[in-house]
């Protein structure tokens, strides 16, 4: 039996959206962190903010090209790290922990079982721990994997794929990487 395709692949990205979403990110957080002696809470949920236009850009993008490109993702990256510095050092060390083990464990899936994961997948991972910092990698871990199980499950049984299919992983790891905020 054939399996019908998912109506969201590998599709042209419209790169003005994109632009966008990353500009709306931006002016969001600097209009919290320009202002001198901001409350760090503050920037804690500004950055929070931005994460998720920079996400939700990756996961269009993933969704639309099964791909998750560089370029968004390692300015995500440095964008998440710079200003986690303006919030404090603790709170940086906590993040950049996340980031690293979400890398290394994701890494490691994508290296033991070619074509699980991949190296976009891996990078968006690290942005997510990143975000969520060391306290929130377990559940962003769970939440991922479960959340991309039931997905799996859902569209075999309406067999909007097949078993050698993939699935995007990035607008999973978006959500979860919500969830986990949500709950923290």
């Amino acid at each position: 039996m054939n399996a019908t395709p998912l109506r969201l692949q590998r599709r042209p990205v419209r790169l003005p959206f994109i632009a966008l979403l990353l500009a709306a990110a931006l002016a969001v957080t600097a209009v919290v962190v320009l202002p001198p002696q901001q409350d760090p809470a503050a920037l804690r949920v500004a950055l929070e903010i931005s994460g998720l236009a920079w996400l939700a850009a990756i996961a269009v993008v993933d969704l639309r090209s099964r791909r998750a490109p560089n370029a968004l993702v390692y300015p995500a990256l440095a964008f998440a790290a710079a200003v986690l510095l303006f919030i404090g050092w603790d709170v940086a060390r906590d993040a950049w922990l996340g980031g690293a083990l979400t890398f290394a464990a994701f890494a490691a899936l994508a290296t033991v079982r070619r074509g699980a994961l991949g190296m976009g997948d891996v990078k968006t991972g690290a942005l997510c721990g990143l975000l969520v910092g060391l306290h929130g990698v377990f559940p962003l871990l769970a939440l991922t994997f479960i959340g991309g199980g039931l997905l799996a499950i859902v569209l075999l049984a309406t067999r909007r794929v097949a078993l050698k299919d993939t699935i995007p992983l990035t607008p999973i790891l978006a959500l979860a990487t919500a969830a986990v905020w949500l709950v923290t």
